[in-house]
């Protein structure tokens, strides 16, 4: 198919037809002709001769791609030939082409100019010199913009656009056909030279835009004497303008010139000035900042710029929609310049006079509720404000004088913004603000009783200040609460559960900033959360049960889960108390009923239907006299002995515990009463997270402070003595009930596990827990007859395991002999039952073999993934000595014929084979230490005596099954598609398993070679071979595979190197490739990994082969072998040597430390090859550069040794520190 030949009417078809067929032939057909440059000429006509919009966007997709994969291949005259008509092109047709048509030339435009950027450098840094005489001629000439005519203007704005997609194109990094150390050189390059230019270019031209301007904007070279950018507007230089910019209705084209220029500021602001892309982030810490490099610094005066844009904001005072746009681009510029980072600043007076005027033109912006109408206005100034006290020491910013005016309109700002409940992002923000004010202050100084005893100190202001603040938070809270809770009061009956956790999802993320903020005047909030659940209980009594009550209780759970989460640090002492001035009164005792939700069955209060305002029961006069006597006693000794705040606020935390677990108890009685809606399954997401908050506080804490908060508890569970037990108890009976009534619900069901998970890893709890009956219960009736969502949720791996694995905890958290042995076999037997059905099974699978029949039932394959699911998540946890030689014992050798079957009958289901594999590994990970480094190989722990020889028979069984899995993987291997599902997980995994083996605690790798045993050569070699048989190009394309397979090699490396040194030649060359791949990805964990690898190799040659002293024969030989291989590679040697030294220039965030280890031996060995690339990187600098560069690199070697001793390792590592801060300081790094 000739796509050429009518070309118009194939474009339309492409972009039109309904035909998918079509469709489909037509992209075969393009994807053949992008791949031939020669097809070049007839895309050249086309874009020349066509006026159909579908045939030049279409042309233009495939010049795109074509050159982008291609441009190489094209010779330098071909190259200048296309650049040349392509920004003719733009010059002639930019003012008549369709906007999208027009971006497109652009962006290959830009793409182009990168790819080809250090061939014409000295030309290329100067762009804005070469499109004088093509867009910018009037300005040149001095004509002001608003002697332009029309077409004048239309050009000069196609020559903003064009700088508008150089800025964006050199941000964008093309993956596939770029290393990111080369886009990091270019980035600098085009940053200190043309970005530069364009600046100044466009802060000429914004400024004629302000009314005071003068009349004269031209392109001049700037000639001031201290070398500063700066305007010509003399108001500027003192502050900003509020002058209104006016510009004439008739004239279109201005209007566009200003709006454009906007953009190219915005682009320019934004643009990645360190190479690694800027990162916005809605619910976490957002600190990005802006980072001038050392030249922008000594050029540009940011007091005039950020003068400018506030002037230039103030300036647009319609609420068009057309100004609302120019708005958000300006109030995203003010952001960035708010982020300044503090090198920027001439010295730290400079720094306080920029932040005091940003936090007046936002004060002017807040007080005014100027534009903050448009909600993406709002979000954006939202943004500012966090970003000024998030990425500046609020000490800084007290310096200035308009802090307390910033705060106050912040106050009324929150106060406005929490009455839209809808703006999430922006409230999001605005309490990050508050939350950010007292983490600086500091709680204790913001809390009333505090400041109280503060009033005779001397530094009045300051505590009225602290006062002034405190009283503003306590607002926002009270605003916040009763917003939210009018909201879900009325979000309607309509709402299904996906949209109900989707805003809980975003609820979430302000309910982290709220209880930082809910905990300053935790009295005053306390109070607020106990009106409105009592008034919900009052709303459900009079109208019955509806949704929206069902939505606000589980805002009021939230809360009061967020607020008892922070962190407590006194004691709790039980007894009738005065809680601030006799508020409430609290007293937690058998005789005495507190806020018992609902009556079972009646639906009626407690009381006789009178609603309980506090813990007291009102049916007994004679006790509430007597209550009122003790408050009335302790109120006497308020003012000379009140209680401390924390003693207060256990009060507090378990009054709201309290109504939560009646709550709960009344809503189990009424389980059958009403259908498992939407707002019930919220309800119950509530109720778990706030067992999530409880969890860290009550339940992780082992004093006996924590436990004094349980012994004053009313009953909660029956026939159990401690009141602590109680808890745990009906906080497991909750979860248990989670998992049997929501068994359908994945949310819940996740949700619930994750909690169970988390509450048996408290070690209190966990050896509570193991003593109720309950759990001996739960351990012989774990399967699916008892738990439905198994079943259900067979497919979820994760979900499965995650349950195993916790009960897995259970059982081995016992560390009584005869009780483990006796909950041991209880709980394997449902096990044993699945391995007997197998047996049977895979007995009539053999005769079925030898007739040649071989049918595979899906109930057997549904019980071997059921077990091989539970029985990975079971031994997970299996971290003792001896209770694992009773699992061994269970295991071994009865189960394993079974588990080899797997391999033989199931080979074709990958998810069975996998989840072998998966098991094997967890077996193999028990017997290895978080931390591999040979440092540390003597904590290694080791389940079994010296004598015995388990470790080695798990070792060969271990071995065993992956050799006998890699041979039937192997024959179909190459046949299976390139996805990491079907092909490269199963291996992924092997690896992973091997490595872990290899870095066991209790096989000696000798023994093998000893005893002439090759199980582990076997299985090594088998490994090695599938992986080296994956193509290069598919390893950073699959992010698992490739982690494990680097960590296979830095494994070998460290532990057994002489399997890589005798790999075959070609194969041997292949694993070079890999590192040098790995290196190239900058990713840390990997990198980390090639640098061990590299450091192991050569450390090995330099030891062995430099060294003649050493005597070791074997050793010699491997070291021989290396040699020959390594000189036959140097082309290798010297990438890895570019690698490390750019990564330590280019890439911020190195390890330097990890960098140094392989390195040194690199230099050392290498040295020629060193100097040959320090001196190709000196000789491309500038004359003036080269000796400073020069010293710079021969400061890396003062002190260093011809050794590979720590000493000298240490030696080494300091120096290249200094040498990349040194080159940081000069502007070469960023």
């Amino acid at each position: 198919m000739d796509i050429f030949e009518n070309f118009d009417t194939i474009s339309y078809d492409f972009y039109m037809s309904t035909d998918q067929e079509r469709r489909n032939e037509i992209d075969e057909a393009l994807r053949q002709s992008a791949t031939d440059v020669g097809n070049l000429g007839s895309l050249h006509q086309i874009l020349v001769g066509s006026t159909s919009i579908y045939s030049l966007m279409l042309s233009l997709t495939l010049l795109k791609e074509m050159l982008t994969n291609h441009w190489e291949s094209l010779t330098k005259k071909g190259q200048d030939e296309f650049y040349d008509f392509l920004l003719d092109y733009i010059v002639k047709n930019g003012q008549k082409l369709p906007k999208t048509v027009l971006k497109e030339c652009f962006s290959i435009y830009s793409r182009i100019l990168k790819m080809s950027w250090f061939n014409n450098q000295k030309t290329n840094e100067n762009l804005l010199n070469e499109f004088k005489p093509l867009f910018f001629l009037p300005l040149s000439n001095g004509k002001s913009v608003s002697e332009m005519n029309q077409e004048e203007l239309a050009q000069l704005t196609v020559g903003l656009q064009l700088l508008i997609g150089l800025s964006e194109e050199f941000n964008y990094i093309i993956k596939e056909r770029e290393v990111l150390l080369k886009h990091r050189k270019i980035v600098t390059s085009f940053r200190d030279h043309a970005l530069l230019s364009f600046m100044y270019f466009v802060l000429k031209l914004l400024e004629f835009f302000l009314p005071s301007t003068t009349t004269t904007t031209t392109i001049t070279t700037n000639s001031n004497t201290d070398n500063k950018i700066r305007l010509d507007n003399e108001l500027l230089s003192k502050n900003f303008t509020t002058t209104p910019i006016e510009l004439p209705k008739e004239e279109a084209s201005l209007e566009l010139l200003f709006e454009t220029c906007l953009r190219l500021f915005y682009a320019i602001l934004s643009f990645d000035f360190s190479g690694f892309g800027r990162v916005n982030v809605i619910g976490g810490t957002d600190t990005s900042r802006l980072s001038f490099s050392t030249t922008w610094r000594k050029r540009i005066k940011i007091h005039d710029i950020l003068n400018l844009t506030f002037s230039l904001f103030f300036g647009c005072s319609t609420c068009e929609e057309r100004v609302i746009a120019r708005l958000e681009v300006l109030m995203k510029c003010l952001e960035l310049l708010s982020s300044i980072r503090g090198v920027t600043y001439e010295n730290e007076e400079d720094k306080i006079s920029f932040l005091g005027n940003v936090l007046y033109g936002a004060s002017i912006i807040a007080e005014n509720n100027l534009h903050l109408l448009s909600e993406n206005v709002l979000h954006e100034y939202c943004r500012l404000s966090y970003k000024v006290i998030v990425n500046h020491r609020f000490q800084t910013l007290i310096s200035t004088t308009y802090l307390d005016r910033w705060i106050t309109s912040i106050h009324q700002l929150s106060i406005t913004c929490l009455e839209n409940i809808t703006n999430l992002h922006s409230n999001y923000y605005l309490l990050g603000i508050w939350v950010r004010i007292v983490q600086e202050i500091g709680p204790s100084k913001l809390h009333p009783i505090n400041q109280d005893q503060n009033n005779n100190n001397n530094n009045n202001d300051l505590n009225n200040s602290y006062k002034k603040i405190t009283e503003m938070i306590g607002d926002i809270v009270q605003d916040f609460i009763f917003q939210k809770l009018s909201y879900w009061g009325n979000i309607g009956n309509e709402i299904d559960f996906q949209q109900i956790y989707d805003l809980e999802s975003e609820f979430m993320l302000e309910i982290n900033n709220f209880k930082v903020l809910g905990r300053i005047d935790y009295q005053k909030t306390f109070l607020q959360l106990i009106e409105f659940f009592e008034k919900v209980s009052k709303d459900i009594q009079e109208n019955g049960l509806k949704e929206n009550y069902f939505l606000q209780l589980c805002v009021l759970i939230v809360f009061s889960g967020s607020l008892i989460s922070q962190t407590i640090t006194k004691p709790m002492q039980f007894s009738l108390h005065s809680l601030s001035r006799g508020a409430i009164y609290l007293n937690f005792t058998e005789s005495q009923s507190y806020f018992n939700f609902f009556l079972p069955k009646t639906h009626q209060l407690y009381n006789n239907n009178n609603l309980l305002i506090s813990g007291i029961n009102n049916d007994n006069d004679d006790d509430n006299n007597n209550n009122n006597n003790i408050t009335n006693d302790n109120d006497k000794n308020d003012n000379n002995n009140d209680d401390d705040d924390n003693q207060k606020n256990y009060y507090f935390d378990a009054e709201l515990t309290l109504r939560i677990i009646r709550l709960i108890q009344w809503l189990e009685n009424l389980e059958n009463k009403f259908d498992l809606n939407s707002s019930l399954k919220f309800l119950e997401l509530s109720f778990i997270y706030f067992f999530e908050q409880f969890n860290l506080i009550y339940v992780s804490e082992q004093s006996e402070k924590i436990l004094a908060f349980f012994n004053n508890f009313p009953e909660i569970v029956p026939n159990v003595e401690s009141k602590y037990e109680q808890m745990i108890l009906f906080i497991y009976l909750k979860i248990k009930n989670n998992l049997k009534k929501y068994y359908s619900d994945e949310h819940i069901i996740t949700r619930t596990l994750q909690l169970f998970d988390k509450f048996v890893d408290q070690y209190k709890a966990g050896q509570t827990l193991i003593n109720f009956e309950e759990i001996d219960q739960l351990l012989k009736n774990h399967n699916t007859e008892n738990f439905q969502f198994l079943e259900i949720f067979l497919s979820r791996s994760r979900i499965r395991v995650m349950y195993y694995k916790t009960i897995g905890k259970l059982l081995f958290l016992e560390n009584k002999e005869m009780p483990f042995i006796r909950k041991f076999n209880n709980f394997i037997n449902i096990f044993d039952d699945s391995f007997s059905q197998l047996n049977q099974y895979f007995d009539n699978l053999k005769q079925q073999w030898q007739n040649g029949q071989y049918d595979l039932d899906e109930s057997m394959c549904i019980t071997a993934l059921s077990l091989l699911k539970d029985l990975r998540g079971t031994i997970i946890k299996c971290n003792h000595d001896w209770k694992f030689v009773v699992f061994f014992d269970w295991f071994y050798p009865s189960k394993i014929e079974t588990l080899n079957n797997f391999f033989k009958f199931f080979k074709k289901i990958p998810k069975i084979s996998n989840n072998l594999l998966k098991f094997w590994n967890e077996f193999a990970s028990l017997t290895i230490t978080k931390d591999s480094n040979r440092q540390n190989s003597s904590k290694k722990s080791s389940f079994f005596h010296s004598s015995s020889p388990d470790g080695i028979i798990i070792f060969k069984l271990i071995c065993n099954a992956i050799q006998i899995f890699a041979q039937e993987f192997s024959n179909d291997f190459n046949d299976l598609p390139d996805e990491y599902s079907t092909k490269f997980k199963s291996l992924s995994i092997c690896q992973s398993t091997i490595s872990n083996l290899v870095q066991n605690s209790f096989v000696d790798l000798g023994v093998f070679e000893a005893f002439n045993d090759d199980c582990l050569q076997k299985t090594v070699h088998l490994i090695f071979e599938l992986s080296e048989s994956v193509d290069l190009q598919y390893i950073p394309i699959n992010p698992k595979f490739n982690y494990s397979y680097y960590r296979l090699l830095e494994t070998f490396s460290r532990e057994y190197l002489e399997v890589i040194i005798n790999r075959p030649e070609e194969k041997f060359y292949y694993l070079i490739n890999i590192i040098i791949n790995g290196l190239l990805l900058e990713k840390r964990k990997i990198t980390e990994k090639c640098c061990v690898f590299v450091e192991s190799l050569l450390s090995f040659y330099y030891s062995y082969y430099q060294n003649e002293l050493l005597r070791n024969l074997k050793k010699k030989k491997l070291a021989q072998i290396l040699h020959v291989r390594l000189q036959q590679n140097d082309q290798n040697l010297m990438k890895i040597i570019k690698i490390f030294i750019n990564s330590l220039i280019y890439q911020p965030n190195m390890n330097v430390w990890g960098i140094s280890k392989p390195l040194l031996p690199l230099i050392l060995i290498y040295t020629d090859i060193f100097h040959q690339i320090k001196e190709n990187i000196i000789s491309s600098l500038e004359e003036n550069k080269q000796k400073i560069i020069l010293k710079l690199f021969d400061s890396i070697f003062i002190d260093i040794k011809d050794n590979l001793e720590p000493e000298n390792y240490s030696t080494f590592g300091q120096n290249l520190n200094r040498f990349r801060y040194k080159m940081r300081d000069n502007g070469y790094l960023f």
